[in-house]
């Protein structure tokens, strides 16, 4: 019998195999506990989307080829323009543990959008519902197309999970999750809940109709792996031994501030007392944002998961009096104790906000990306007349993630603070949400017990 490797997701979770066979990996399609032939999921009614993973016999769940496919209609006369993002709120229970709980999942959702490559998001457009490049590409983006796609029945979409342990977009998990070796009660090893979002954060529509959507054939789809006894032995003899099994997680907690109208200068604060905090990314969004109606791709192409912050029309200088970008960012920089970062304060141009695009996109790493951060966005203008703005810093000092070199905000008890100037006095209530992301361990126990500890758990046992 020929013998192979353990995957790597498994390797550093027990001890090592000389070789083994029979790896066998298989597709489940899960349905909602919550729903039956013919249910239809809305804001307006049943507006809660409920799975229940088995805990299949000796088996692990591969978070990297697991995902959300559900049917999308949006009702007739409205319709999405950026990204389909139907659901506010993820949150995963591991017996009475919440592992999980993210808020606001259609704003990170688009956020994580800007940062895939340009080539990702061509390629999966019709898979994602996010068609941005396509307009640039001379594709037709109209009302009166956006409403053939959504409405009458509208289409089949994939939605990638945005959670620690499930998630496999962006920093996801990669780790294999051992659902054959824990159950919190019955045959049930966790629960996913998602919540939808409300219509008008992420739909538009034109002269006549109202807003509103429908979710149905809504399905879970996962890998589940089901390993050799060698494998499972091992893992059961070790699980004896120290009752538990770590993973490394990252967790995206939401922190929201407000900065007043005809406010020009702000401070803000965020409490994020993590032992590996290793950056955060705020969006800027008005804080009052009724429904969009008469939307018409052109005079009126505004809606309410455009982010603000950035300059806008590169032929009006910051001291033009015809200048008016609403919530125009002039200069930022995050302060921790005695720490700045970066070093030396952050300004934009008088004409573009091009000095902060960069700053971004090298924090995160991605100077050579072609992410749609840095690309042309619908009516040929840059990132910062598109509605993809962001303010953003790392605070790792290695891209290692076996190491704790991220910034332990939870060293003082202080909060960070963000001294934040805009280009002219906000003509509206803005918010700014600020999403931290910090590493974890997950310590799972035999019987479905979990544990969350403050720090990184990428050695494992």
């Amino acid at each position: 019998m020929s013998g192979v490797l353990v995957p790597e997701q498994v390797a550093t979770l027990l001890p090592k195999t000389r070789g083994m066979s029979g790896i066998n990996p298989t597709i489940h399609n899960l349905f909602a506990t919550n729903a039956s032939a013919g249910t239809q999921f809305r804001y307006d009614g049943l507006s809660q989307v409920v799975f229940n993973l088995p805990a299949f016999k000796g088996s692990w769940l591969n978070p990297t080829r697991t995902y959300l496919r559900y049917n999308f209609e949006s009702d007739a006369g409205c319709f999405p323009v950026d990204v389909v993002t139907p659901f506010e709120r993820s949150q995963l229970r591991i017996g009475n543990q919440v592992v999980s709980d993210v808020l606001d999942v259609h704003v990170l959702q688009k956020l994580m959008s800007n940062m895939e490559r340009v080539s990702t998001k061509l390629a999966n457009a019709n898979k994602t519902g996010d068609f941005r490049l396509q307009a640039v590409n001379g594709g037709d983006m109209s009302p009166t197309n956006l409403k053939s796609i959504y409405n009458n029945g509208g289409t089949t979409l994939e939605h990638q999970l945005i959670d620690p342990v499930l998630g496999r977009s962006w920093d996801g998990q990669e780790k294999y999750i051992p659902l054959g070796f824990f159950s919190g009660s019955g045959n049930s090893s966790a629960e996913l809940t998602m919540w939808l979002s409300a219509p008008e954060e992420f739909l538009v529509r034109d002269t006549a109709g109202s807003l509103g959507y429908t979710l149905t054939n809504v399905e879970l789809v996962c890998e589940i792996v089901q390993m050799p006894d060698a494998v499972n032995d091992k893992l059961s003899a070790h699980l004896n031994a120290s009752g538990s099994v770590k993973l490394p997680l990252s967790i995206y907690r939401l922190h929201n501030t407000h900065i007043p109208q005809n406010t020009q200068n702000a401070e803000l604060s965020v409490m994020e007392h993590a032992h590996d905090l290793e950056n955060i990314i705020s969006v800027i969004r008005p804080q009052n944002r009724p429904a969009i109606v008469d939307y018409d791709g052109a005079t009126n192409s505004f809606n309410n998961l455009a982010f603000l912050g950035g300059h806008g029309d590169r032929t009006k200088a910051e001291g033009d009096a015809d200048f008016n970008q609403s919530g125009a960012v002039k200069s930022i920089q995050w302060r921790y104790d005695t720490k700045l970062y970066p070093q030396k304060r952050l300004e934009a141009g008088a004409k573009d906000s091009k000095a902060m695009l960069l700053h971004t996109l090298n924090t995160l790493d991605k100077w050579d990306d072609d992410s749609f951060l840095g690309t042309m966005y619908k009516n040929g203008t840059m990132w910062d007349y598109g509605g993809v703005f962001c303010l953003v810093n790392s605070f790792k000092t290695s891209r290692d993630e076996g190491l704790l070199n991220g910034l332990n905000s939870s060293a003082t008890s202080g909060a960070l603070e963000l001294s934040l100037i805009l280009k002219k006095p906000a003509q509206v209530p803005l918010l700014v949400q600020s999403f931290t992301k910090a590493n974890y361990t997950l310590e799972l126990k035999k019987g479905g017990f979990a544990t969350i500890y403050n720090g990184s758990g990428k050695d494992s046992v």
